[in-house]
């Protein structure tokens, strides 16, 4: 189980990437043709994706650890991908991760007030299915959200 659990985050983790890329999409022209970016894009963020996976098994409470490394690394896949300076996208990217977190800690008060505060304890010891449920929620929220 533990393996759909860890498949589940990836896939999760690789919405949050791909939510931002079309944020800067927006913003920003693309570095390649249409059909070079096409393939580039689900790469770059599968990649991304994995390595933030596989940095919370590592050290899941690591919470600071994950974003800066998602901060760089975000802000790299998309001057890959996208015309713009570095700083600006960072800039674009911090906002990003900034409101990320603030909805997702919201979320996780709202969580902690409705469920319970073991559910919220529970959820951040590991890959569990309490995870997966209040997670899908959360990204379910935050697509809404950006979209």
């Amino acid at each position: 189980m533990t393996g759909v659990y860890i498949f589940v985050e990836w896939i999760f983790t690789f919405i949050e990437v791909a939510m931002y890329f079309v944020i800067v999409h927006a913003t920003k022209k693309d570095q390649f043709t249409k059909k070079k970016q096409m393939l580039l894009f689900p790469v770059i963020a599968g990649v991304i994706a994995a390595g933030v996976v596989l940095l919370n098994l590592v050290n899941f409470t690591s919470m600071l650890m994950t974003t800066l490394y998602a901060v760089l690394v975000f802000t790299v896949g998309a001057s890959i991908l996208y015309k713009g300076k570095f700083l600006e996208l960072m800039l674009v990217n911090l906002l990003y991760i900034a409101g990320l977190n603030l909805v997702e800690g919201a979320m996780i008060g709202l969580v902690s007030i409705i469920w319970s505060s073991e559910a919220v304890v529970k959820m951040a010891a590991g890959f569990c299915i309490e995870r997966t449920v209040i997670v899908t929620a959360f990204k379910l929220i935050e697509i809404l959200l950006v979209f």
